[in-house]
């Protein structure tokens, strides 16, 4: 099914991915044997509906750069699925982080121009490496390659995200969806930047937009969730989380719904048998303690997030439910440890 699917879309990448990026594709293999295979890669990577996808993607791509050594697109294509399924919590950081930044090296040792590598550097920097000015500079230096690349201004807002410049993230993935608007990545930036910034309805809004374009894409009922305890409905949380299979994900977030509604017993069993699922995100574990008032409790899973350098834990700033933390001089520390501006 994969491939098929793959094998359809082939044709309609070739016409929908005209920005900049795009444009560089035909002259960067003469092998259309390796081009097809990127746009199968980079399609599955792009649509990201779980471990399957990223691991078709790295197949395919990993094909392209076999069938032809040379091909610089390809190389960065294999770096963003590593990354993106490292990032994704299907592999770990350190596994992701090797295999991202050996291909990442290749693409630009063979086109040192080619702002889709640039960017690539940029987002591996920003979500495996933790090195935000070093992201910041490849990220430029792919924007001065291709000033009108969607794809770019989704990774500058991205890292604004995690420097807690929202409005800078806003503008940046609203230019982004402009010049992108069949794709749902720019919005799912947009919308988790509407969350951090409390623009409640902007971000409910957007995430019906993303559902127009990807109606399975299945975090949005937690995203709807997240919204509606960030603004303390927790029966609307409970609605939504009656959608998300996916597990510990919504058991941490059923259990800030019960300690809403009252009931901080229910809530703490929830939170027990979260923290012992093989798959626990540390994250979701702190988010869940600060949200029912256990600083200590929480502090102790956002330095357990941090060991495990989970993707989550980089976009703190803004966490809505990390706020009650704020005044701890702890989360100055925890800042400071993650060279995060305060």
């Amino acid at each position: 099914v994969q491939d098929e699917i793959a094998n359809a879309v082939v044709g309609s990448l070739q016409l929908r991915l005209l920005g900049a990026a795009a444009k560089e594709m035909p002259s960067r293999s003469q092998n259309i044997g390796a081009y097809n295979l990127y746009l199968k890669g980079r399609f599955l990577a792009q649509r990201r509906s779980g471990p399957d996808d990223f691991e078709r993607a790295i197949e395919y791509l990993e094909q392209a750069v076999e069938m032809d050594p040379e091909y610089a697109l390809a190389w960065a294509g294999l770096a963003y699925a590593r990354n993106n399924q490292a990032d994704h919590g299907y592999l770990k950081p350190e596994i992701g982080l090797a295999g991202a930044a050996a291909a990442i090296d290749r693409a630009l040792e063979l086109d040192p121009d080619l702002a889709y590598a640039w960017a690539v550097l940029g987002e591996i920097r920003n979500e495996l490496e933790w090195n935000w000015q070093g992201s910041s500079e490849a990220l430029e230096k792919a924007q001065e390659l291709s000033p009108d690349d969607p794809e770019i201004m989704r990774r500058r807002a991205e890292l604004a995200i995690t420097m807690g410049d929202l409005d800078e993230a806003i503008e940046l993935a609203k230019k982004a969806s402009h010049l992108e608007p069949l794709s749902y990545l720019p919005l799912t930036v947009l919308a988790l930047a509407y969350t951090q910034a409390g623009q409640w309805d902007q971000a409910l809004g957007t995430s019906h937009k993303i559902l127009e374009i990807r109606p399975d894409h299945s975090y949005e009922p937690v995203r709807r969730a997240r919204i509606a305890l960030a603004r303390q409905r927790p029966e609307e949380a409970m609605t939504q989380l009656e959608e998300v299979t996916k597990e510990p994900d919504s058991t941490t977030h059923r259990a800030m719904a019960f300690y809403a509604m009252g009931r901080p017993a229910e809530a703490g069993d929830l939170l027990i048998q979260a923290a012992e699922h093989p798959d626990v995100l540390t994250t979701r574990m702190a988010e869940a303690y600060a949200f029912m008032d256990e600083p200590d409790i929480a502090f102790e899973w956002m330095e357990r997030a941090y060991e495990a350098r989970e993707s989550r834990i980089t976009t703190i700033k803004g966490n809505p439910f990390l706020a009650s933390l704020h005044s701890d001089p702890r989360w100055t520390a925890f800042l400071q440890k993650m060279d995060l501006p305060e």
